[in-house]
């Protein structure tokens, strides 16, 4: 892929985190969106809220804003950031779906160019309901993007904290002592749980029935949210419990559930709501046996299929986990490389299609273990240690990296692939601005070369008349117009050489570093776009790092690091500027302008100067 820095514009989750970890973003200003060629991301909070209303702040008044902001400039390519969530495609949210689609006719942009990222796996598929609907109404479908945020941007942070050998080494101690205690921890089980989506208020009326609920350390806050006030979520629940034989027989208990909450988990007071991803605290793990996960969604698997973050609380605290979610939640997390708890766990629960017969499955892996010893369960646990531990030191270790290369990667490249498509169908005179003819000077007074402390001026002469702007050509046939500086000593350092450019006509020029008779490293820079769109390696061995700074007024620093390998011996700056048997379509001047040019060689250590 062409190393450049990808010029974004936006506010969403997924640019917020890749603008943090990567080095090839760049986010620009409101200002230069109204020029410079970008990917545009554009956040979904909530697939309810696409129009605009007077309720909130909708997708409408994004995408308004944004045409707004770039005005007639249409070298654009648009991401919607819908990662944080994965809903399916069903009653509930084709209308917002279908409703995205109408806004980008509305507001005149090509549906070709727009991306939706989200995580739920089968929202592509070529059996989902997204794509029937697209074909049933000869719609063109979003290119669409498998992105979890939530699991990038937890596997990172934790990875951080535990890149720290001492926190990590401490956490496991901690960990560690409490499982191995001959004291039996004081609760049984440990269940966070916050929007009282109907699987959770079902999981916590049978706790009721049964009478465990004081056998473990619940979070619950009630059927009222503050960030959704106007939900009622008693009466959903209630509605919820009488379509189904086991909501019907639990449904007694809603009066009750409501009377004892908030439940509080945390041993600091405050209630852990699921989507407080940043507060990993290790307390309530070290007094309870296992975690019961309430994921986001219970349905049958036909429609969604997705796992949230919500399990790396109690992986990175080394416990036992089940998970009440979609059908294959543990199959998932298998395939992202942890490994699950069977037999201390039944895990055919997992298996069942049925939302009922899953979580009826899922409630006797629970009664099984209230109803063991301490002991039994203490002794069970230890056998799963190095489970437990191998878990922990994957998310410590490898699981941002497993992430980055699912999820991270292949959006990044596709970006960059339609940035660079961008430019294919961009004006006939900019298609047809030519490569570079020649490099002039503007004056007299430009640093050309400001040499390191390991050369002199003596060490570096241009092979023929540099000054002169005279367009040079090598002896190769049909050969390159090039300048050439030879550089008398240094091949087996770290080359540092750094220009300052503008284009005067010309489109992009070509700069190799490289032995004399040999093939060296190559970048290949855009004047048009204002990026390096290629880099080469093009020797056994041969290192190679670019940056690009802006310095307005159409001047650009280009930078380059470099290590060839070698003896102390001679090696080539080489301007390529073009093919003399190509007609170019332009007219005018075709030159490059260079007004500084620096040279800096870091001897290796164990060499010295000959």
């Amino acid at each position: 892929m062409a190393s450049f820095k990808l010029p974004v514009y936006g506010n969403s989750n997924i640019l917020t985190y890749l603008a943090t970890h990567r080095k090839d973003i760049e986010v620009i200003s409101d200002n230069e969106v109204r020029t410079r060629p970008h990917v545009a991301f554009l956040h979904v909070n909530m697939l309810t809220a696409i129009r605009s209303s007077q309720t909130g702040y909708a997708f409408e008044d994004i995408l308004r804003e944004y045409k707004e902001k770039i005005a007639d400039n249409s070298n654009y390519y648009i991401l919607i950031d819908y990662s944080h969530e994965g809903a399916a495609f069903n009653e509930v949210f084709s209308s917002s779906i279908i409703e995205m689609h109408n806004l980008l006719i509305e507001y005149n942009i090509d549906e070709s160019k727009v991306s939706l990222a989200q995580h739920n796996i089968l929202f592509g598929n070529e059996s989902s309901g997204y794509l029937r609907w697209c074909r049933r109404h000869g719609r063109r479908p979003f290119n669409l993007h498998l992105v979890h945020w939530w699991m990038l941007d937890q596997s990172a942070m934790l990875h951080k904290k535990y890149s720290d050998s001492h926190i990590l080494n401490q956490h496991i101690d901690n960990l560690t002592a409490a499982i191995f205690s001959d004291n039996p921890k004081p609760k049984r089980f440990l269940c966070f749980n916050y929007f009282p989506r109907p699987h959770r208020v079902l999981l916590l009326l049978w706790m009721i029935e049964r009478n465990i609920l004081n056998k473990g350390l619940v979070s619950f806050p009630g059927f009222r949210i503050p960030e959704v006030p106007h939900i009622d979520f008693f009466e959903e629940s209630k509605y919820y419990c009488s379509n189904i034989g086991l909501g019907q027989r639990l449904s007694k208990h809603l009066d009750q559930l409501a009377r004892l909450s908030p439940l509080i988990a945390d041993t600091d007071g405050v209630s852990n709501k699921s989507s407080l991803q940043d507060r990993f605290v290790q307390e309530p793990y070290l007094i309870t046996d296992f975690s019961i996960i309430t994921e986001t969604d219970f349905s049958n698997g036909l429609d969604s299929r997705r796992v949230t973050e919500k399990f790396l609380k109690s992986a990175s605290n080394m416990h036992p986990f089940l998970i009440a979610g979609e059908p294959g939640s543990l199959s998932s997390l298998r395939e992202h490389g942890f490994v699950t708890f069977e037999p201390f766990f039944d895990e055919t629960y997992d298996t069942f299609a049925d939302p009922e017969t899953r979580i009826e499955r899922l409630f006797a892996n629970v009664s099984n273990k209230c109803s063991a010893t301490p002991y039994e369960v203490s002794q069970s646990i230890r056998s799963m240690y190095p489970i437990l531990l191998r878990n922990m030191e994957y998310v410590a270790s490898d699981f941002w990296g497993h992430n980055r290369e699912k999820y991270e990667t292949p959006l990044v490249e596709y970006l960059q692939r339609k940035f660079l498509g961008l430019y294919e169908t961009m004006t006939d005179k900019i298609r047809e601005r030519p490569y570079c003819e020649s490099i002039e000077i503007p004056s007299d007074d430009v640093t050309v070369f400001s040499i390191g402390s390991t050369l002199d001026l003596n060490d570096i002469r241009p092979l023929k008349n540099f000054r002169g702007y005279v367009v040079l050509s090598d002896t190769l046939d049909p050969g390159n117009h090039c300048c050439v500086f030879r550089i008398n000593r240094g091949l087996d350092s770290k080359i540092i050489l750094r220009i300052d450019i503008k284009s005067a006509g010309a489109k992009s020029i070509m700069i190799d570093i490289k032995h004399p008779r040999r093939a060296g490293v190559r970048l290949m820079f855009n004047f048009d776009i204002g990026v390096i769109t290629s880099v080469d390696q093009l020797s056994y061995g041969a290192q190679l790092s670019v940056d690009i700074q802006d310095q307005g007024d159409g001047w650009f620093q280009l930078g380059a690091e470099c290590y060839l390998g070698g003896r102390n011996d001679p090696f080539d700056i080489v301007f390529y500027l073009g093919n003399p048997h190509v007609t170019f379509d332009g007219t005018g001047t075709n030159s490059v302008l260079l007004s500084s040019m620096s040279l800096i060689l870091q001897r290796p250590a164990n060499s010295t100067v000959s």
